[in-house]
């Protein structure tokens, strides 16, 4: 995986670190509310890198989602194996977060590392 250039870090990373550390603030007191931000992170994340790529998102609505997207990175080779396994721990935890109100504080130390 490359490293993307200063313009991309600059242009993300002040929206990223303060969703980030929204949902640091919320691990205690609201974990479903800190993996809601973390998969927002990772979206936003996701998305950054396909651009920065050029690489061509699904342009059917219902494949171009995160999993989807995830898995794209990963045959591209743009991303290494144990990044996949981390963006996709999020989302899964934050699906069974927000779609079942399934939740515990591991789940967001997990997340969060």
């Amino acid at each position: 995986m490359k490293l993307y250039n200063s313009t991309v870090q600059k242009e993300y990373s002040s929206e990223l670190i303060e969703l980030f550390e929204q949902a640091e603030n919320y691990r205690g007191s609201d974990p479903q509310s800190c993996l809601m931000k973390l998969g927002h992170v990772c979206e936003k994340i996701v998305d950054v890198i396909i651009d920065s790529e050029n690489i061509e998102k699904p342009s059917n609505y219902s494949e171009n989602n995160q999993s989807n997207k995830i898995m794209l990175l990963k045959h591209q080779k743009v991303l290494p194996f144990d990044i996949v396994e981390r963006l996709t721990t999020v989302r899964k935890k934050r699906n069974e977060a927000i779609h079942y109100g399934i939740v515990s504080s591991s789940d967001t130390d997990i997340s969060l590392k």
